[in-house]
């Protein structure tokens, strides 16, 4: 008897120890979405007021002291570049340690880990916002193509393009990594409620499911930004190339559906044939 209560205590004292470990983790997201997100109001504040309405679309000077101290060099670049690269590893650090079933496994390991990745994905996302804003102060200096002979690594095509990658609303490096880190939260949240027999796996799952999709979508964000930082301008060529590439055949794919859905005797659906003709 002295023994079955001595394991049901042990048993509350170990609950009891699990319980709240994952608060520090919840509270680790909540704290870099809101980051990211101050981050991203900043960069879309400043867009407006560099091409707001009366400018004629000329750029205006930043205003930051702290920024306007330094100026951009091929430096600034490589450091970006390897910046950028540490990302891909903590998000695929976070992405892979963030499989449900695996997560409930050894809960009090898996949470020191992730805490881990978010103290170095806070420290990459500063350098990464330092060096956006260092970009940004020098956007109004860089000259236009017909005057940048002089300028070995900055010049505005690469200013644009790394710019654009890193801090636009919908597709940049800075918006994915938001829905990820809320994502992440969520799946913490709901897992904290969540028992093998309850109906909150389906939520989760719908969570693990945007996870990998923002993996999806932001890791070739990143490529892309890092052949900006620091790829041949024909690098870059081929980069954009593959953008327009995506955007066409996109197109061309809500091009088919309306074909089908108004004349589907003409249009062959299948994505391993070439379009034909029917005979008649």
């Amino acid at each position: 008897m002295a023994d079955s209560t001595e394991s049901s205590e042990g048993e509350l004292m170990a609950n009891g120890e699990r319980e709240g470990q994952e608060d520090p983790v919840i509270e680790g997201f909540k704290n870099l979405f809101e980051k990211c997100r101050a981050e991203q109001m900043y960069q879309s504040a400043q867009q407006n007021r560099s091409t707001g309405p009366g400018l004629g679309g000329r750029l205006v000077p930043s205003e930051d002291p702290l920024v306007e101290q330094t100026d951009p060099d091929n430096d600034l670049l490589v450091g970006l570049s390897s910046t950028l690269s540490q990302l891909k590893q903590q998000i695929d650090a976070i992405v892979e340690l963030f499989e449900p079933a695996n997560l409930l496994k050894d809960q009090q390991s898996k949470y020191k880990l992730i805490l881990g990745i978010q103290s170095d994905l806070n420290r990459t996302m500063d350098q990464i916002f330092s060096a956006t804003r260092i970009l940004g102060s020098a956007q109004a200096k860089i000259p236009s193509r017909i005057n940048d002979q002089h300028l070995q690594a900055l010049k505005r095509y690469r200013f644009n393009r790394l710019h654009f990658r890193l801090t636009y609303s919908g597709p940049a490096v800075l918006f994915n990594v938001i829905q990820l880190c809320q994502e992440c939260g969520n799946i913490i949240r709901v897992l904290q409620i969540t028992t093998k027999e309850d109906h909150h796996w389906a939520r989760i799952a719908k969570y693990r499911k945007r996870i990998l999709g923002d993996r999806w979508r932001v890791l070739p964000t990143i490529e892309s930004s890092i052949i900006c930082a620091s790829g041949t301008e024909f690098d870059i060529i081929q980069d954009q190339w593959r953008d327009c590439v995506r955007s066409m055949d996109g197109e061309l794919q809500i091009l088919i559906a309306c074909l089908i859905q108004e004349k589907p005797h003409i249009i062959n659906p299948s994505p391993n044939r070439k379009l034909s003709s029917a005979n008649h």
